[in-house]
């Protein structure tokens, strides 16, 4: 045994989508050793089996880059997003890598079909189609973006800086009531966007002038300033993600927490909830919930 195969691991689960496959679901992670050697970070796309009574998982393939988000197109196409500013399309079995304008981390993507969508990253959000990326609007460092339709999306990232799309250009929102860093953005609707971000910030804002501050409250009664990494709507609840400390819904004016799973972030897929955490995967189905550790191998 070597040197390097007797150090520790360590895993990063960030996101799921569907599989071609009915019952299985993909989730993307990385592995890399402690400590974090960020050359030799390797994404692994890892296959769930959630038809039998424990939920089984294994390595699908792994590619030698750093992968930062995954994006469902269709049982069998979905992108993903990388920190050196690529994009890869991966269709049944094929992968196809391309550069686009920037050449730093993609924080997210809102897809729009096989080859259009629109991603963030640390100087704006970028319109890829057709191979290509068509605009660019540099308004600052973005880290999610989520919309309806291909009229209607926003973006929030850096200094509590929000923007919204409306089919043409993007608009910078004035209204915004915080300067902390957000990480991630919901529309349940046009008039219900929930925003989140670093020490405990959740805000649920009307898409005009409108903020109403959540309160992320523990099991414990405690207000927690962990980060908001995810938030999804469910059986039409709004979950939220909040890292080590677990997974909340919103009731009212709070989030109250309904599962200790650590969370990355929240994803929908064949109607059930799954949650992405560091080396753990927990799925909810409405009624029970299931957790299964996945520590990545050596590759």
């Amino acid at each position: 045994m070597n040197a390097k195969s007797e150090r520790k691991i360590q895993t990063a689960l960030l996101g799921a989508v569907e599989s071609s496959k009915a019952g299985e679901y993909l989730l993307m992670g990385n592995w890399n050793y402690q400590p974090v050697e960020p050359e030799n970070i390797t994404c692994c796309i890892v296959a769930v089996d959630a038809t039998q009574t424990e939920l089984k998982w294994q390595v699908k393939y792994s590619i030698k880059v750093w992968v930062t988000v995954i994006g469902m197109v269709s049982r069998d196409c979905y992108w993903l997003g990388t920190v050196d500013g690529e994009v890869i399309r991966v269709q049944g079995e094929s992968r196809q890598t391309f550069k686009t304008d920037i050449e730093n981390a993609i924080g997210s993507l809102w897809i729009q079909n096989s080859d259009d969508f629109w991603f963030v990253h640390d100087q704006g959000v970028s319109h890829w189609k057709e191979g290509k990326v068509i605009k660019s609007v540099l308004k600052g460092w973005f880290n999610d973006i989520h919309g309806l339709g291909p009229n209607f999306a926003v973006a929030a990232g850096a200094a509590g800086k929000v923007i919204q799309f409306d089919g043409k250009d993007w608009r910078e929102i004035e209204s915004t009531p915080t300067n902390t860093m957000l990480v991630s953005v919901f529309c349940a609707s046009k008039k219900e966007i929930y925003i989140g971000g670093w020490n405990g910030v959740l805000f649920q804002w009307d898409g005009k002038d409108s903020w109403n501050r959540i309160d992320i409250v523990s099991d414990k009664g405690i207000v927690t300033d962990e980060g908001v990494y995810g938030i999804v709507s469910y059986l039409g609840q709004i979950f939220v993600g909040a890292g080590a400390r677990g997974v909340y819904k919103i009731d009212g004016k709070k989030a109250l927490k309904v599962h200790t799973a650590y969370s990355s972030r929240l994803n929908i897929v064949d109607e059930k909830l799954l949650v992405t955490g560091l080396d753990s995967f927990a799925e909810f189905d409405g009624k029970e919930w299931r957790t299964v550790s996945v520590k990545l191998p050596q590759i």
